[in-house]
């Protein structure tokens, strides 16, 4: 039942194989990753003053405003207490001159002065502004965001001071990119309505962009658009100033956040976010949705292909294990060997080509999961490919395992190892919790690397604007502390590893000794079971023919592997058992040769090709004696029936 265990255990493993390399093909083929929809910007108390029917027979303008549409000085600021001049109440200290009176009417300014050339009902001779207005109890205020705004502006017609709107702007400051000019940077871009009557049934939205913004001033003009792109980009097309000879300019746009390493074509893991655009005027005015959709490239993921290597050799050996136990049903007993032999043969090797990719990728699958895990303790979201790095983090688990073994001449049974590295990394983040200073630790460095999408405030910036830009960044803190904290949870379950190695060995100290002490008392006992004293030294000194042949001593194998019954001493003599022999990597061929297990798959390919390609070693059995001398093994040593017959037994 245990080998089956182990057996499920290394099927895992392969799995995990399979799905690493199906990652790596994702990310080299920047495969079209799906995109999501953001929670809710919400302005709660504007909702209660617009109502249900047209924006003059609402709250804001019979009671807020008293019925009176005038133009007038101020702005209004909607608290819980009631509609007031004075500016919020609560607002942070840094966003005090976003929601200003002179900056808010300045982004109006802006719009009109930069749009009428083809909105014309924003014109002074058409629109007149009433008042801004602002919701204390907003989204955008509550948490504090600097880089972006939505801006409400109660307006009415010059000629018609009934007829009341609100003209909303939601406003982005972010990068652009104009790829026929290779021009990049920073720009406003804003998309804007005008509801009058909130019983319309559709909204139309107008697309405003201002180049340079915020280190230049506002110089909006009027866009369409035309596309939203694979990675979820907005794609528009400018509608030129003829009266100043403009020509249409083609730019893709979008909030963009993440980070890169190098450069944004190389390694980056970038999300980008556009508003979605609702038909429904209520909600256009009381909520702000974005869509985002993330986007991740490596140009070095391909070094992650070793784990396909892995997981193929993997798989081979496991045939050759169910070979051998399709054998042994056939004789009418159910045998299971260690699926572990080959990972277990080979795994500080596997590690050290894991961390040697690690190198050669910059460590940047390794710092994106760390920085992921991090951002996840500060409360953000971060879409990767973690089946990369689970595996190469199995593997690394595995080695210190096999080292611990190796430490105290142990066996580490190779399904503890996997449960305990499952626990940690599936219950890392709950880990996180029992160490505090840890995740303090993740909590700051998260909290420094968002911070990082702000760059570094420009000398008289705050002349033009009191708003911030945003964009992708570069990692710049790749520190080692950071990611030994991040790993600590997962690998911290080493500590059952080591106390369950450690209650092994006292068990066999105490319980085992004694046992044999016991069997070696009496005399007709040890003569049955081959266990007096000088049985027990000639298990210690003395090696069969099998180990001398084939130069694998079974007695001090160890690492991560199974337990098994090294010897039998059958009428007084010893042999190496069948558990011993396969796990040191050998079986039986037709019950005629012995071959090592790694190189059946070779034999069986020379056999194919009628060519000998590399030396392979068979060792003749005679009875259950191994012959001392090794035989090289030719196309025609083995058929493909006696290749079919794999057996293991007790050889001498």
């Amino acid at each position: 039942m245990h080998r089956a265990v182990v057996l499920v255990a290394a099927v895992y493993y392969f799995v995990l194989c399979m799905r690493s390399t199906i990652a790596t093909t994702h990310i080299l083929r920047d495969m079209n990753n799906p995109g999501s929809v953001g929670t809710p910007d919400v302005g709660y108390l504007i909702g209660t003053y617009i109502g249900t029917k047209t924006i003059r027979e609402s709250l804001l303008v019979t009671l807020a405003l008293q019925g009176d549409t005038s133009p007038r000085n101020g702005t209004l600021y909607l608290e819980a207490a009631g509609p007031s001049m004075d500016i919020c109440a609560g607002i942070m200290a840094v966003q005090h001159d976003i929601y200003t009176d002179a900056f808010l009417r300045s982004i109006y300014d802006a719009v009109v002065r930069g749009t009428t050339y083809n909105l014309t009902f924003l014109a002074a001779e058409e629109t007149e502004l009433i008042m801004p207005v602002v919701d204390c109890m907003s989204s955008a205020i509550f948490f504090g965001y600097l880089p972006t705004g939505k801006f409400t502006f109660l307006t009415r017609k010059t000629h018609d001071p009934d007829d009341v709107a609100i003209v909303t702007l939601q406003l982005y400051n972010q990068e652009y990119l104009i790829a026929s000019q290779s021009e990049r940077g920073p720009a406003s871009v804003a998309t804007m309505t005008y509801i009058n009557d909130l019983r319309a049934p559709s909204v139309t939205h107008y697309f405003l962009v201002s180049l340079g913004y915020p280190y230049a001033e506002f110089d909006f003009r009027v866009h369409q658009l035309v596309n939203v792109t694979d990675e979820g980009m907005w794609c528009l097309e400018s509608v030129p100033d003829t009266r100043s000879g403009e020509i249409p300019k083609i730019l893709t746009t979008a909030f963009r956040s993440g980070l890169y390493m190098k450069s944004e074509t190389e390694q980056f893991n970038i999300v980008n976010q556009v508003p979605l655009l609702s038909n429904i005027p209520r909600d256009v005015i009381t909520q702000s949705v974005s869509a985002t959709k993330t986007v991740m490239h490596d140009s070095w993921a391909w070094v992650h292909g070793i784990q396909f290597f892995l997981g193929v050799d993997l798989l081979l050996n496991l045939g050759v294990l169910f070979l051998v136990v399709y054998r042994n049903v056939q004789t009418g007993k159910l045998w299971i060997g260690d699926a572990f032999v080959s990972v277990s043969t080979k795994i500080l090797l596997v590690s050290a080509a894991v961390l040697l990719s690690w190198y050669f990728n910059g460590f940047w699958a390794l710092f994106e999961f760390c920085v992921h895990d991090a951002n996840r303790v500060l409360g953000l979201d971060m879409l990767i490919y973690d089946d990369m790095i689970h595996v190469d983090l199995l593997c690394i688990y595995f080695s210190l395992c096999g080292v611990i073994g190796r430490l105290f001449h142990a066996r580490v049974d190779p399904a503890l190892a996997m449960i305990c590295f499952t626990l940690g990394y599936e219950l890392r983040h709950k880990i996180i919790a029992i160490f505090p200073k840890t995740k303090a630790a993740l909590y700051a460095y998260a909290y420094r690397t968002y911070v990082d999408g702000v760059p570094l405030w420009v000398e008289g910036q705050e002349l033009i604007s009191p708003m911030s830009f945003w964009t992708s960044h570069l990692l710049h803190n790749k520190s080692a502390t950071f990611v030994f904290q991040t790993l600590l949870p997962i690998f911290s379950t080493l500590i059952f590893v080591v106390a369950a190695v450690i209650g092994d060995k006292v068990y066999h100290y105490f319980f085992h000794e004694a046992a044999r002490t016991q069997t070696s008392s009496g005399s007709s006992t040890a003569a049955r079971s081959g266990r007096d004293g000088d049985t027990q030294l000639l298990r210690k000194r003395v090696l069969t023919l099998f180990e001398i042949a084939t130069g694998a001593e079974l007695e001090s194998r160890c690492g991560i592997m199974t337990s098994y019954e090294t010897y039998l001493f059958i009428k007084g003599m010893k042999f190496a058992s069948a558990d011993g022999i396969y796990s040191n990597g050998f079986v039986i061929v037709n019950d005629k040769f012995v071959i090592q297990s790694s190189d059946y798959w070779s034999i069986v390919l020379m056999k194919i090709v009628q060519r000998r390609f590399r030396t392979v070693y068979a060792y003749e059995i005679v009875g259950t004696t191994v012959q001392q001398t090794a035989r090289l093994v030719y196309p025609r040593t083995f058929t493909f029936k006696e290749l079919l017959s794999l057996n293991i037994t007790v050889l001498s």
